[in-house]
Formats: C-alpha cells, sequence, structure tokens
C-alpha cells in the first residue's frame, strides 16, 4: 500500500473514531433512551451499500476471514454478532442513533424504534448531522478512488460484492 493510500486510511479511521466517540457520548446523555450496543444486530441488512474505500478497509482488515453465507441478513453476522464490529462501515455505527439529514424540503429525523420509547422529546443535542458525516466520507472516498482506479467501476458496493474481484 503506498503512502498516500495508508493516508486516507488513517483519515477514515479517524472519523470512524470520532463517530464512535459521538455514539457514546449521545448514549450517555440519552437517559437511557439508547438501546444500540454491541451485540444487537436488530438493524443488520443484506441490502447495505458502501464506499469503496469503506469495503477496502474491512477487506484489508482482515476482520472477516470468515462469512456466514446464506445469510438472510448481513453477510458479516453470525449468530447475531457482528464479524467486523471493530471495522463495521458508517452506516453501521450510526443506525439506530438519532440521525438528521437534510432532506429536500424539510429536515430529517430517523431512529431505531427501539430506542427513545418513554421519551416524548429527544434533545437536539443527541442528533447526528448525518450531512456533515457524510460529506467527509465522500471526500476521503474521492481520494481514494482517485489512488485506486479499480474501485471507480462503481459509487458504491453491496456488502455481497466486498470480496468480490
Amino acid at each position: 500500500m503506498t503512502k498516500a493510500a495508508a493516508q486516507i486510511l488513517v483519515k477514515y479511521k479517524k472519523l470512524l473514531s470520532a463517530i464512535d466517540e459521538l455514539c457514546e457520548k449521545i448514549t450517555k446523555n440519552s437517559g437511557g433512551g439508547i438501546t444500540c450496543h454491541k451485540g444487537c444486530s436488530s438493524c443488520c441488512e443484506t441490502g447495505i451499500s458502501l464506499y469503496p474505500l469503506e469495503a477496502f478497509n474491512i477487506k484489508e482488515s482482515g476482520a472477516a476471514q470468515t462469512l456466514s453465507e446464506g445469510n438472510e441478513r448481513c453477510i458479516f453476522l453470525e449468530n447475531g454478532l457482528c464479524l467486523i464490529y471493530d471495522t463495521r462501515p458508517v452506516i453501521c455505527r450510526t443506525h439506530g442513533y438519532p440521525l438528521l439529514y437534510n432532506g429536500a424540503e424539510s429536515l430529517e429525523l430517523s431512529l431505531c424504534e427501539k430506542n427513545f420509547t418513554s421519551a416524548n422529546n429527544i434533545d437536539s443535542s443527541l442528533f447526528i448531522d448525518m450531512e456533515k458525516i457524510n460529506t467527509i466520507l465522500a471526500a476521503l472516498n474521492l481520494e481514494f478512488i482517485r489512488l485506486f482506479p479499480a474501485y471507480q467501476k462503481k459509487e458504491r458496493l453491496n456488502m455481497k460484492e466486498i470480496f468480490k474481484d
């Protein structure tokens, strides 16, 4: 791997770390409203797509030596546990938390139905600004595909495509 590629991965991993810290802060300050945790697989699905940078990070990490073939949910889910938990992509780290998106006509909030079940209002300081995160992620991915033209074939990859070369 070139020095430039390694630098992009370092930036990507810093983004993942910042997201993890933000999620920990939200969980701590939610007053028990967040039920997301390691081992919860309620939102794990097969149709998740990733940027090539995210797919490359998972592949290069060696985290998923075995895949859960035939799993109707996520190929990285085995007995309800994520095989790539430490290298899981942004969508897996944030899904379920209160996510704020800039919609076409208004702001949109998305969150897991298991979170904040007894609260009437959610403090806006607990929202994750996905526009900001996705902008950073998209910029890092552009840097990545400039270095790896083979990854320019698809804008996004389904998780099942990660190990197909």
